[in-house]
């Protein structure tokens, strides 16, 4: 594990701490795939975890074996991997996590104003994009594209109260957190090590 410590300490660059969060995230992504996809195989068998594989959203128990690959696969490796980076290898957990945050009231209303007004830019953006014609060598793009609808539409496929709870704790709050450790915490924070400029870092 790398310390900092003492008068004449020697930091890691910020070059070699994103490139040693990027080869943790990498790895902790594969592995967290690999656990969700034998906890399928072990729970529904193998047909189940084949479904996943060839996005058959028809086969039984499709969106609960997408939910736990989703969980290991995605959210906790985002989660674990800031928090391995900023507590094991930089030992710095406040500096990296960004844990607590402190702010003028007054930008709520800024922020609000800002979701307002980027509601119709962006759907006017999504509408151009599902116009414009691709390319044959980005073909593969669309087609993973309407793979990712696919798993989506099985994902948010809410029949009762207790599916809409799920989903919004779940996708709007869980992965939120974590993204937030990751990108705006570590991430952010190596860039601004990086430019020495707060505003670079956010951009």
């Amino acid at each position: 594990p790398y310390r900092q410590s003492g008068p004449g300490k020697t930091v890691m660059h910020p070059a070699m701490q994103f490139l040693l969060i990027i080869a943790i995230l990498v790895v902790a992504l594969l592995i967290g795939t690999l656990v969700g996809l034998g906890i399928v195989m072990f729970s529904f068998g193998m047909d189940t975890m084949k479904a996943i594989t060839t996005v058959n959203t028809d086969a039984p128990h499709f969106a609960t074996a997408l939910w736990i690959v989703q969980f290991t696969g995605t959210t906790f490796p985002i989660l674990a991997t800031p928090v391995f980076f900023a507590a094991v290898v930089m030992n710095d957990k406040a500096g990296y996590l960004r844990p607590s945050f402190r702010f003028a009231p007054q930008l709520l209303l800024v922020i609000f104003a800002i979701m307002l007004f980027s509601f119709p830019v962006i759907e006017l953006l999504s509408n151009i994009n599902q116009k414009l014609p691709v390319p044959h060598f980005l073909q593969w793009m669309a087609d993973n594209q309407k793979t990712e609808e696919k798993l989506m539409t099985a994902m948010m496929n809410m029949k009762n109260i207790w599916d809409v709870i799920f989903d919004v704790l779940f996708i709007g709050l869980l992965t939120a957190i974590v993204e937030e450790f990751l990108f705006r915490g570590c991430i952010q924070t190596i860039f601004e090590k990086w430019t020495k400029n707060i505003h670079a870092a956010i951009w």
